[in-house]
């Protein structure tokens, strides 16, 4: 639609025959000379990896003449991915940091077989955002 407000010089015409040519994947100025493919069939596929992680509620932590602190022990495992079961797991906070060998995390991957992405695996991991 033509207005003041279009400072270009294209009409609704113009815009229209861009659009089709956009949708057919055949425009040179966007696409090059990419050879055309169907459109992606099959949505991408999200699979849960086993992700387990360390209940802390028992841990015994000590202190240093630094006030550094030191964890100790170990609690039962929880695999976060398990699909029937959602685990109560206890995290301290000071231990959500890049180093931590108690990762509160969930893995998983994603395959998406209409352009043929897999990627080996992703980690979701839960931390103090500063770090």
């Amino acid at each position: 639609m033509q207005s003041d407000h279009n400072k270009t010089t294209l009409d609704t015409n113009d815009l229209l025959e861009m659009a089709v040519d956009m949708a057919g994947n055949t425009e040179p100025k966007l696409f090059g000379e990419t050879e055309t493919r169907p459109l992606d069939s099959e949505p991408p596929v999200l699979s849960f990896i086993p992700s387990l992680v360390y209940d802390e509620e028992g841990d015994q932590i000590v202190f240093d003449n630094n006030a550094v602190l030191t964890h100790f022990g170990q609690g039962p495992p929880s695999d976060l991915a398990d699909p029937d079961h959602c685990p109560t797991v206890h995290k301290h906070v000071t231990r959500l940091h890049a180093g931590d060998s108690n990762p509160l995390r969930w893995n998983f991957s994603v395959t998406d077989p209409g352009v043929g992405l897999r990627p080996d695996g992703v980690e979701y991991r839960v931390r103090i955002p500063s770090q």
